[in-house]
């Protein structure tokens, strides 16, 4: 399977769990949740480089924490945190900016779900490399294709409508 490069969206409140902070620093199993995520994208094998993204104002104290658990849950991923916007897909627009490999793929994994698991994140691209192979490098989600998100510096070959029940 090819390298891919993850976004990690974590920039929420955490409000529904009524913990005052965003999730993503809370401890679960021992081990902040964004660090869960960060040990599960390593133990994939699969996926060469992420891109985090928290709230402005916790930028410094992600990158810190990060840092802090990498020698021991995950030496060989590299990673860098962005900050986030205002709604999701502000956030995954300003991860996208800081892609700076000229080809690939990119996966985004919502921060707070580092329990589904290596094997399913595994299992899923694999269906898609194996269903969607060369369809896949061409295709973006239909908020994506309004070009709300479209970086300068990626290069779209072509934009096609997503399907009715991915909207």
């Amino acid at each position: 399977m090819e390298k891919i490069i993850a976004i990690v969206p974590a920039a929420g409140l955490g409000s529904r769990l009524g913990l005052g902070k965003n999730k993503a620093f809370a401890d679960v199993g021992g081990l902040p949740l964004l660090v869960q995520c960060m040990r599960m994208l390593a133990d994939t094998d699969c996926v060469s480089r992420v891109i985090a993204v928290v709230r402005p104002q916790e930028v410094k104290e992600a990158e810190l924490m990060l840092e802090e658990y990498s020698k021991e849950y995950y030496p060989l991923l590299p990673f860098c945190v962005v900050a986030g916007g205002k709604e999701r897909q502000d956030s995954v627009a300003n991860a996208l900016s800081a892609v700076t490999e000229s080809d690939g793929y990119i996966a985004v994994h919502d921060g707070a779900r580092p329990f589904a698991g290596k094997e399913v994140f595994k299992r899923v691209l694999k269906l898609l490399f194996q269903h969607l192979s060369g369809f896949l490098r061409h295709i973006f989600l239909h908020s994506i294709c309004s070009g709300k998100f479209l970086s300068s510096r990626l290069p779209v070959q072509r934009c096609v409508e997503a399907p009715a029940q991915w909207k």
